[in-house]
């Protein structure tokens, strides 16, 4: 088991149970805004826990990104850990979002390759695929595979087409296939 200093929280996103050690903050925040991480951060509620009528809520900080933003794609490491902008909510109420917002978070020891199939699609555990790549499916009769996210607006590689993974007006996230 990882013990963490004062302060950090072994949040849960290197698959399985394991974890690392992030900075606490308070997840009942408005939007996950919450003094204790920096600038283009955000207070991640890992455990998914309600957080509705609650003032406190175990979280942590977790950087911010976009998939359609160049300079976003390519998140920082944590320590010697590589990460991957997912685009997922940080209060994990939307596996993925419609816009193509999301959190910079450590990839698997194991990540996929494109288009291999792949078991954690709870993006806030972190990522099952290799950088620029998301453990999705766009329905429910399709199983989850490591996916290039699109702009629906836009498409996807010659061979691909780009299946958007929400109905709601102005969603531009999608998945190609």
């Amino acid at each position: 088991a990882t013990l963490c200093a004062t302060g950090l929280e072994c949040a849960p996103v290197l698959g399985s149970n394991d974890g690392i050690c992030l900075r606490l903050c308070n997840a009942a925040q408005v939007n996950g805004s919450d003094p204790r991480c920096a600038i283009n951060e955000v207070c991640v509620n890992v455990y998914r826990l309600e957080t509705v009528g609650q003032s406190a809520q175990v979280g942590v900080c977790a950087q911010t990104c976009s998939v359609f933003n160049e300079s976003d794609a390519g998140c920082a490491p944590i320590g010697s850990l590589a990460t991957s902008c997912l685009p997922t909510a940080p209060n994990g109420e939307v596996n993925l979002t419609a816009d193509g917002t999301g959190l910079c978070l450590p990839q698997h020891a194991s990540a996929g390759a494109q288009g291999t199939p792949c078991r954690e699609t709870d993006l806030l555990r972190g990522s099952a695929c290799q950088a620029g790549l998301v453990c999705a499916s766009t329905d429910s009769t399709v199983s989850a595979q490591c996916s290039l996210p699109c702009d629906v607006r836009a498409g996807c590689p010659s061979g691909m087409a780009c299946h958007s993974v929400s109905s709601t007006e102005g969603a531009r996230l999608g998945l190609c296939r």
